[in-house]
């Protein structure tokens, strides 16, 4: 669910706005819902949490359904490590030692609500929930987290790599398929 923003001196109603937007895009994008806001409301500074999915086809063998949509991960992978290490970086942290060389945060201190790893059937789905997120931040971790499930490193490395603030401690980037962003979350909307 993503939220848009724009300033406009056109009047028309609520449900004129939907229609015709909606009228004008593409098949595979559409608005839900359209609202008036204040003239300072800003869609991404505005938001104070934000969600996002990182989705790993877990299976010896490529789906071709999923194919450019979740990563392929064939290797074995230790869960119960990943979910330890996982819980490492719930909470406010530095989070410097995930963040991509072309982030313009102006700080590098976020906090974690919850970073889960769900599995269902051959599929890993990690869902992350923070008051913001660092440019890669999510691809980062995610494959920080994927070198600790395939037992190269041990959970607590985790909290090394989190303690070192440098990206270079960190596993490689994730690729981008399989990333998702799911909700921005704000006080009043």
């Amino acid at each position: 669910e993503q939220v848009i923003h724009f300033e406009t001196q056109t009047t028309r109603t609520e449900g004129a706005w939907l229609f015709g937007g909606n009228a004008n895009l593409p098949s595979d994008v559409n608005f839900k819902w359209a609202k008036e806001v204040n003239d300072d409301f800003h869609a991404r500074f505005n938001a104070h949490a934000r969600s996002y999915e990182y989705k790993i086809h877990h299976h010896p063998v490529r789906s071709s359904l999923k194919t450019g949509y979740y990563l392929w991960e064939p290797r074995s992978l230790n869960i119960d490590d990943m979910r330890k290490a996982a819980a490492f970086l719930v909470g406010e942290h530095d989070f410097s030692c995930f963040r991509g060389s072309m982030c313009q945060a102006k700080s590098p201190i976020k906090t974690i609500e919850y970073l889960q790893i769900d599995e269902i059937d051959d599929d890993l789905i990690i869902k992350v929930k923070a008051n913001a997120f660092l440019h890669h931040m999510v691809r980062n971790l995610v494959g920080t987290l994927l070198k600790i499930g395939r037992e190269e490193e041990s959970p607590e490395w985790m909290l090394s790599v989190l303690n070192s603030k440098d990206r270079k401690q960190a596993g490689p980037t994730a690729e981008p398929q399989g990333l998702y962003f799911i909700k921005a979350y704000y006080q009043t909307l």
